[in-house]
């Protein structure tokens, strides 16, 4: 009966710590997806921020062209 017993702690105990195994896995999944989703969220910022700024370089590009059709125009009406 007493092996019995002994057998009993020492299975409980195993069960134990599988249960604080999966405990402290189970908290580093849950940091690890806290980093991911900052992570996820810093570059939707980033990404937002470089579309912005995209839209900057393509408005200064097209005032660029006009300035430069107008510059074309005047010179035009030099000769050499």
């Amino acid at each position: 009966m007493k092996n019995g017993i002994n057998n009993m702690i020492t299975q409980i105990a195993a069960v134990n710590n599988v249960a604080m195994d999966v405990s402290a896995i189970s908290e580093e999944q849950a940091a690890s997806t806290t980093v991911i989703s900052e992570t996820s969220d810093a570059m939707v910022d980033q990404a937002n921020n470089l579309a912005g700024q995209s839209e900057q370089v393509a408005d200064s590009s097209k005032v660029l062209t006009n300035t430069s059709e107008q510059l074309a125009e005047q010179m035009g009406r030099f000769q050499i």
